[in-house]
């Protein structure tokens, strides 16, 4: 993994279906497990929970999504347990591996479900070159947007997606040998300081409830569906390479640089090029074939986004 994120990681009805999906409510014990199976792009995911409600609230965050009945990419699990340490009442998250999160609190279980799923993705989905970015389609087109956290990749993909683009990850490029790219269209995960941008590009948050994400404090979720069925992208050729950076109160400003540059950088932020080695890095140069790679720096999210659509419209035609 690249030292830079490693300490980072982050239709047909669904399985489980509930009256009122977006009831929100505390999670107690339920009588039996309740299982949730969604097909999230090229992934299955399979949750098991033992917490009363969180499936409810999984399934809204969700709506729209196919689920499937094969056997699962990755699986996770949910359940009551105690802390190691003070032997107090916690959330307890584990995946392939066993125990990977212990919360304390209700705001805090389904960020870490999420969280917990993208760390299975590390693991098990070792096929594809991972790279930590953003990835969003026009017209066939594949744009990634790799960056560390913090860099406005996520409000920048949200701003995308309410002008008609289409959404494959805010979290994971999955590239395959052939050097295109596949979809992995889990929610997008807001923080605090984005909400009004949401609320201005008409983008409702999933559930009324606020909830805690570790060192990202209080964040809420965006359902990509929500501008409609076509909002989810396919298996695309990367086209283009954007390094963005949020600066406050910045003017958006756009300049190329050079495919050696991209692919130092790229190699910082893989989560599993080292681990592929040699075939991991021919898996990139594939990818930086034919695409035109930039650093963007944003600000307001209208300006940015015009600013982005008028230059990668004049180099792509």
């Amino acid at each position: 993994m690249g030292a830079a994120i490693t300490s980072q990681l982050e239709v047909a009805p669904l399985s489980v279906e509930r009256n009122h999906p977006g009831a929100v409510r505390d999670y107690v014990a339920a009588s039996a497990p309740d299982f949730i199976r969604l097909r999230l792009g090229v992934i299955d995911i399979e949750i098991e929970s033992t917490i009363a409600g969180l499936a409810d609230e999984y399934a809204s965050l969700y709506h729209g999504y196919a689920n499937h009945d094969s056997d699962a990419h990755i699986a996770v699990r949910v359940e009551r347990g105690r802390s190691h340490y003070t032997m107090g009442r916690r959330f307890i998250v584990s995946g392939s591996e066993g125990r990977m999160f212990s919360v304390r609190r209700v705001e805090e279980v389904l960020p870490h479900v999420e969280w917990a799923l993208n760390w299975e993705v590390v693991r098990r989905m070792d096929s594809y070159l991972q790279l930590h970015a953003g990835v969003m389609e026009r017209d066939g087109v594949g744009v990634v947007f790799p960056a560390s956290p913090g860099s406005g990749k996520t409000t920048l993909c949200a701003g995308l997606l309410s002008r008609g683009w289409r959404f494959l990850s805010d979290e994971f490029a999955l590239i395959d040998s052939e050097g295109m790219i596949h979809p992995y269209p889990k929610a997008l995960c807001i923080k605090e300081g984005s909400f009004e941008v949401m609320e201005h590009l008409g983008l409702p948050m999933v559930s009324p409830r606020r909830y805690r994400k570790g060192k990202k404090g209080r964040v809420a979720y965006v359902n990509p569906r929500v501008v409609g069925s076509n909002g989810i992208g396919e298996r695309c050729q990367l086209r283009h390479v954007v390094f963005p950076k949020f600066e406050q109160g910045a003017t958006p400003r756009i300049r190329s640089i050079s495919r050696g540059e991209t692919g130092f950088e790229l190699a910082q932020l893989s989560f599993n090029l080292r681990k592929k080695g040699n075939e991991g890095m021919g898996m990139m140069m594939s990818a930086l074939q034919h695409a035109d790679c930039h650093r963007l720096v944003s600000g307001d999210i209208d300006a940015t986004c015009e600013l982005l659509e008028s230059s990668l419209d004049g180099i792509t035609s």
